[in-house]
């Protein structure tokens, strides 16, 4: 029989009986899976990284896929794996409550995420991660104005030796809590488990990658299995263990850059999917003083607004960075926080009343109530005690009111707040917490 009339044969008798085909294809499905599973497991009970990549090899000639294929369903596996959060929405309230964490560094750093640093090359960007490093293990201030968190925090460095990464530190005076900063200088994308072994037994806050290059062997393909795992597990791994993960990388080669966007990150848009949260980061003096401007490219963790531009001061004597503002307007972080406490203490100290964008800027003597809306709202998403009503409807975007409900509940109008939501809504009386 030819092969044309065998595959007439076949097709007919599925069209008679289509579970015939849905069978066949629905337990290979399965088999798949659970071969595919199994062996990223012994992959990874492997003690030799080497023989891992090895056996990441052998494992797709064993399945018969393709490397296409085989990134497809590694991808997937990767993103199912573990954990997932619920459906229920009220169980997810919960769920995420549960877990969030304030940001590792104010307004820098977020938590819990993957965080892409992407800079020009000999820009200092080891020397600001070293920084970043410093303020967390000692709970100081990045760059002299953004708080840490205190906390251990792991240094993959594959970017320099350590021989050099010491001269680097000399110059810089760098100072962290040497009990609490912990550096590996070797690893490859198969090195998972070792670091989540170093997470684990240290309880770092945060682990800082430099640089991504290096790591994935100098070459940044997402056509590699190894490199798509990398990524996917890294964004996992800080999830689960409640990390924050600050990865540096590289833009493309550009004279007199200006401007930073995501098109401008070296190697595929692939690697700016898989973070969280991005940053570019590029020297752009200024009358002859050293300069630097680092732009929120990717804000899904909300540390820090989208576009947010931060301007600092380089030092050429100890590599430092001072920061000097946003954009080009010339503002102290402490500048900042100290309004969010006037409003955040205006709102706490006659809690019957309830305030607007416009009347706290015209309270303060603000230019425009924008300002004052931005800082309400940021007091109302991190729980402080601040509630918010909408107010009526006059046409255009919805607008708010905003309140204090520190030592109780206070006397609310007819319009449902966030803590008091619609009576047809999911659980009327249920205080939601995000």
């Amino acid at each position: 029989m030819q092969n044309a009339d065998l595959e007439k044969l076949v097709d007919a008798a599925e069209a008679e009986n289509p579970s015939l085909k849905t069978k066949d294809f629905i337990d290979r499905a399965h088999e798949l899976k659970e071969q595919l599973d199994e062996g990223l497991k012994r992959v990874d009970a492997i003690d030799d990284p080497t023989l891992r990549s090895v056996a990441l090899i052998k494992l797709r000639e064993e399945l018969g896929l393709r490397a296409n294929e085989f990134l497809r369903l590694v991808e997937l596996l990767s993103k199912f794996k573990g954990e997932q959060p619920p459906e229920d929405f009220d169980a997810l309230v919960e769920w995420t409550s549960q877990r969030r964490q304030p940001p590792v560094v104010e307004d820098l750093l977020g938590s819990n995420c993957l965080t892409l640093f992407a800079a020009e090359g000999s820009s200092g960007k080891s020397s600001a991660a070293y920084e970043i490093a410093e303020a967390i293990t000692t709970g100081g201030k990045f760059a002299g104005q953004f708080q840490a968190q205190i906390g251990d925090v792991v240094f993959i460095q594959e970017d320099e030796s350590p021989s050099d990464a010491s001269v680097k530190w000399r110059r810089m005076g760098f100072n962290p809590n040497g009990t609490r900063l912990h550096m590996m200088w070797s690893f490859t994308p198969m090195m998972l488990p070792e670091l989540t072994a170093k997470i684990k037994a240290t309880n770092a806050k945060a682990v800082v990658m430099d640089a991504l290059v290096s790591i994935a062997g100098g070459t940044i393909s997402p056509k590699d299995a190894e490199f798509a795992l990398l990524l996917y597990r890294l964004n996992k791994l800080a999830s689960e263990l409640g990390v924050s993960i600050l990865l540096i990388h590289h833009l493309t080669k550009e004279s007199k850059r200006q401007e930073v966007t995501k098109e401008a990150i070296f190697g595929s848009a692939f690697i700016y999917a898989a973070t969280a949260d991005c940053w570019g980061y590029w020297r752009c003096d200024d009358e002859g003083n050293t300069q630097f401007k680092l732009r929120v490219l990717k804000a899904r963790s909300n540390t820090v607004e989208l576009n947010t531009t931060y301007v600092f001061r380089g030092n050429a004597e100890d590599h430092r960075l001072t920061f000097k503002g946003f954009g080009d307007r010339v503002v102290r972080i402490d500048e900042l926080k100290t309004k969010r406490d006037k409003v955040a203490a205006l709102l706490h100290q006659d809690r019957s009343r309830k305030w607007s964008g416009a009347a706290v800027s015209e309270h303060f003597g603000w230019n425009g109530a924008g300002y004052a809306e931005n800082v309400l709202a940021k007091l109302y998403e991190q729980r402080c005690g601040v509630d918010r009503v909408a107010t009526p409807s006059t046409g255009g975007r919805r607008r708010y009111a905003y309140f204090s409900v520190l030592g109780g509940e206070v006397e609310k109008s007819g319009f449902h707040t966030s803590s008091t939501p619609s009576e047809n809504g999911s659980k009327a009386r249920r205080q939601l917490r995000f």
